[in-house]
């Protein structure tokens, strides 16, 4: 048999090599690399492959990084700058007024028939989106320039610009003021705004050169004080659920006003002079003999009555609760008389205990007492409203 040699490894060996002890054999076997040749081996081949990873990958992600980085930065850029840069397009509006009719001064309506037309530059049509903000009901919009099937069809200018022109017509609300009735002057208003552009999109400047009155116009009752334009933007305080708006919007807005008021001479005398000349006559009452209360006391019931019928004709040309000037001096018209009928009563209480100067010497001063209120009230309310 073979000898089959064995090799003990030392103690030593074992420490240093941290190798459980074991035995080896030689037997058919070529002798085995070192173990630091071996281990360095595997060192310089993991250098090799992420030095070779690093070089392939790193480039790429470089350059990726770089196109993602340069790009991005003009592009917001660009899109901040554009945000800014952006002026809302400038509309001009126009109105001619071609008449006025049925102003109803207790439904605070009247009916207006008028020529519109808008000037503007760019793609965005503003007839599309405007909105006659105080119409009652539908009213008849008629585009001047359109197409064969009668659809809106702006015109183009050599300047560049648009031009549309309708012919409307409808009812009207306005606000009307009666705290100065029957001396009452109002503005018949046609409020125009635009329902989509907010006002960074759209604004409105009111062609103040042609925007006028046909001298033809005429209003029953009224005179007719001129017809102008007055362009503003307007502070909502919503966003109206619409998401993509932060907090309230604003929106362009254009009013056209004409100017009314009442007749002077022709308000003094329906509304103003059967409250001084009922007064008047009450006043008078006061020179007859004091034992004539009858008298006295059937011409008081007269007054009021006149005051009822004025109140009446208040009450239907004004809408209810309006405080006007006619009704506060009907009120001192009322207490005045409330003052007279006690005077009477103690007119004639006197009369009756014969003391006939007294009673005369009681009406006098009533008289002026009266007198200088009334006056005194009437020049008060009237005067800073004439």
């Amino acid at each position: 048999m073979p000898r089959i040699a064995i090799a003990r490894t030392s103690k030593a060996e074992e420490r240093v090599s941290g190798t459980p002890r074991r035995w080896q054999t030689t037997l058919g076997r070529q002798p085995e690399p070192s173990r630091a040749a071996s281990f360095l081996c595997c060192i310089l081949v993991i250098v090799l492959l992420c030095g070779g990873g690093f070089v392939v990958h790193a480039e790429p992600n470089q350059d990726a990084a770089s196109a993602n980085a340069i790009p991005l930065s003009p592009v917001l850029v660009d899109q901040k700058l554009q945000q800014v840069s952006v002026e809302p397009s400038e509309v001009l509006v126009g109105a001619y007024l071609y008449f006025v009719r049925n102003i109803d001064t207790r439904a605070n309506t009247f009916i207006g028939d008028f020529y519109l037309w808008f000037l503007w530059r760019g793609d965005r049509d503003p007839t599309k989106s405007f909105e006659i903000m105080n119409a009652v009901g539908a009213p008849t919009i008629k585009p001047v320039f359109a197409d064969d099937a009668g659809l809106s069809k702006p015109e183009e200018l050599p300047d560049g610009r648009f031009y549309q022109q309708f012919h409307v017509q409808g009812t009207f609300g306005c606000s009307m003021d009666f705290s100065t009735y029957p001396l009452d002057s109002h503005k018949l208003a046609i409020e125009l705004e635009d329902t989509k552009g907010t006002v960074r999109e759209v604004l409105y400047k009111v062609d103040d050169s042609s925007t006028t009155l046909h001298p033809d116009v005429r209003a029953s009752g009224w005179d007719l004080h001129g017809f102008s334009g007055r362009a503003w933007t307007v502070d909502y305080a919503s966003n109206f659920g619409d998401p993509r708006e932060q907090g309230s919007v604003r929106y362009a807005h254009v009013s056209f006003g004409l100017d009314i008021e009442r007749p002077r001479p022709s308000a003094i005398l329906e509304g103003l002079a059967p409250i001084v000349i009922s007064m008047i006559i009450g006043l008078c009452a006061l020179f007859l003999r004091a034992d004539e209360f009858g008298t006295r006391m059937a011409m008081y019931a007269t007054i009021v009555m006149t005051y009822v019928f004025v109140n009446m004709d208040i009450a239907a040309k004004v809408p209810d609760g309006a405080g006007t000037l006619l009704r506060r001096i009907t009120v001192t018209g009322f207490v005045i008389l409330a003052m007279l009928a006690l005077a009477g009563i103690r007119s004639f209480v006197l009369a009756r205990q014969e003391q006939f100067k007294a009673a005369q010497r009681f009406d006098r001063i009533c008289f002026g007492v009266a007198l200088t209120v009334f006056f005194t009230a009437c020049v008060i309310v009237v005067v800073p409203n004439y």
